[in-house]
């Protein structure tokens, strides 16, 4: 077969996620062999069109690549296909912009805008270390740089500032405890930490890094950090956030259960329709159980289904006839939950029937991310992966702040510290060492309860 030469566009799909390109596109740049990974580069054609704005397509940015008008690193920029990776300087001359390439917190690259004496320098991670002849030392960067240097103190994992106009450099950090770092790749990909503790390697695991970012601590290897003591503008304050993650209510299911056909279950359908103005279905048994009298087949209940708006409104008022408490074993593992109404006359607005009587009913909230429809369609049908699945957690963040649910384990909780402090101001009056350290036990236990 013929050679057909390299290929200039790559597929979204096969994208990384740095690009952060939407899933409306087909194809974006693909970024040539250079000094930084296909993994970790997007192209500077890329950088143009979709991060600055200012091209609409191909047509465009070539002219802006042939007139010369881009630089990176204080180099012109010759290829749209250029790779442009973490901390390269971007300078647009007649525009007077100068940007730098950083992750966000989405793990994608975004563009920090910089000022003109700032873009003459730019910070870099010492790879690799090799002494050659002469007593010189061969330095290896981030970037693909090499550099030669007499001072042999330089250790490899270290960071420095690099003059990109001399291409010498100018300063020096250590990686040590202390240090002020930037978490380039793993989990925590975006965030900035004080180094805490260094956990030399072993023949079985890398160096370990412990980190201290805004009141948390965690672990990552040296391979995924970098000192930045220098350039605070380097870390994007741009807290962009996955629309991908976002969580919103699929629909809300309203079932009664009454075990039995005839007149009971009639009522229970007009519960339904009185509740939510629409119709309800009968549900039928699925399996025998002659205890109960029950076979396969028969009716035993009835639910509807609601979604969009009319579920967000279904969920608020009812929650009002449990004054917006749920317990906290009602969220599953998979981020769905459920609750019950004890009496349908505990709902605002509904009033009693005589005729239906006094039932009670189930609600049932399916919470649901962009994304899972490739679990259910007919064709290419797949898995969700592990970390696009709902948490436990997740739902109940998502029902805290959208839903303004309040768990019942803090309300007991508040219950207990009411409690305790009532205690509290019982025992100080009686003069029993026991019990006084039992108060200071107490207080001290207090304090920590929020």
């Amino acid at each position: 077969m013929t050679s057909k030469g390299e290929t200039k566009c790559l597929k979204v799909n096969n994208a990384t996620s740095i690009s952060s390109v939407s899933k409306t596109k087909r194809f974006v740049y693909n970024p040539k062999p250079g000094k930084h990974t296909k993994t970790t580069s997007i192209s500077i054609g890329f950088v143009l069109k979709h991060l600055l704005n200012i091209c609409d397509n191909t047509k465009e940015v070539k002219y802006i690549i042939n007139n010369r008008d881009v630089i990176v690193d204080k180099k012109l920029v010759k290829n749209y296909n250029l790779p442009v990776g973490l901390y390269d300087v971007i300078e647009i001359p007649k525009l007077e912009k100068y940007y730098v390439v950083v992750y966000a917190s989405n793990k994608a690259y975004v563009l920090n805008e910089i000022s003109k004496d700032e873009s003459n320098y730019k910070i870099c991670k010492i790879t690799s270390k090799k002494l050659i002849k002469k007593g010189e030392v061969q330095l290896s960067t981030n970037d693909g740089r090499v550099l030669l240097t007499q001072n042999q103190a330089y250790k490899v994992g270290a960071s420095i500032k690099l003059d990109l106009l001399e291409n010498t450099i100018k300063e020096y950090f250590p990686l040590e405890k202390g240090r002020e770092v930037f978490v380039f790749a793993g989990k925590h990909t975006g965030q900035k930490g004080t180094v805490e503790d260094i956990k030399e390697s072993t023949m079985k695991r890398p160096a370990l890094i412990k980190l201290k970012s805004n009141g948390i601590d965690f672990e990552t290897v040296e391979k995924n950090i970098i000192v930045i003591n220098w350039m605070w503008y380097f870390m994007s304050n741009e807290t962009k956030t996955n629309p991908m993650k976002d969580i919103f209510v699929e629909k809300v299911v309203v079932n009664i259960g009454v075990g039995e056909g005839g007149p009971e279950l009639e009522k229970a359908i007009k519960i339904i329709k009185l509740l939510t103005n629409k119709p309800a279905v009968k549900t039928m048994c699925k399996v025998k159980l002659p205890t109960w009298g029950i076979r396969p087949g028969i009716p035993i209940g009835c639910k509807t289904t609601l979604r969009g708006q009319e579920a967000l409104d279904f969920i608020a008022l009812t929650l009002k006839a449990k004054r917006n408490i749920i317990k906290k074993k009602s969220f599953s593992k998979d981020g769905n939950f459920s609750y019950g109404i004890h009496e349908y006359l505990d709902v605002p607005g509904i009033k009693y029937d005589p005729e239906l009587g006094i039932k009670g009913f189930d609600v049932c909230v399916s919470l649901k991310r962009k994304g899972f429809r490739v679990k259910q369609r007919k064709n290419d049908v797949s898995k969700v992966g592990k970390t696009h699945k709902i948490s436990k957690e997740d739902a109940i963040k998502f029902a805290e702040e959208k839903l303004k649910v309040v768990i019942e384990w803090l309300q007991m909780i508040k219950r207990k510290k009411r409690f305790y402090q009532k205690l509290v101001k019982q025992v100080k009056s009686i003069k029993d060492q026991k019990l006084v350290d039992f108060v200071v036990l107490t207080e001290e236990l207090l304090v920590n309860i929020t």
